[in-house]
């Protein structure tokens, strides 16, 4: 038994020994991946569903990105266009739009000017339409979300056994 030895691997150990000692900042990686996933899940919605004149409106939805510096890691959609809560909210009664505010639209389907006063007062009478584009994509985003979180799951076991 003199010759013989008895030699025991531990590189596979000491792999995952130094991955783990990375792993809270490679987890909130994996949390902000999943993060963005869902949120490009919204947009994506957003953009379907997003009633269309100039396009402007659904070509504007936009993605803030999560990323992994901050726990939890958090993330919005949004836009920057100022009318598109009215588009998304619709308008009550009672309440005027802005003077000057129509005129842009009126333009383009060839509405005179003088003819705001009247499309206002309208819209105070009755409001607008709510096309409710963020109820849905809050929705569809929430129906993604079981399935990215699977998703993350394996990717961190993968990622925990050596792979990625």
């Amino acid at each position: 038994m003199a010759g013989d030895a008895l030699t025991i691997d531990t590189s596979e150990l000491v792999a995952l020994a130094a991955r783990v000692g990375d792993a809270g900042q490679v987890l909130a990686g994996f949390e902000a991946d999943l993060v963005n996933r869902v949120l490009f899940t919204g947009q994506a919605e957003l953009m379907r569903t997003t009633p269309v004149d100039t396009g402007q409106l659904r070509q504007s939805w936009t993605v803030l990105r999560a990323d992994g510096g901050a726990r939890p890691v958090t993330g919005t959609v949004g836009t920057n266009k100022t009318y598109a809560l009215a588009v998304d909210q619709g308008r009550e009664p009672g309440t005027w739009p802005p003077e000057g505010e129509l005129l842009p639209w009126m333009r383009r389907h060839g509405i005179p000017e003088d003819r705001e006063y009247l499309i206002r007062r309208k819209i105070f009478r009755v409001g607008t339409v709510a096309h409710r584009m963020s109820e849905q994509a809050a929705a569809r985003m929430e129906a993604a979300l079981p399935g990215e979180c699977d998703r993350a799951a394996r990717e961190m076991a993968a990622w925990i056994a050596g792979g990625r």
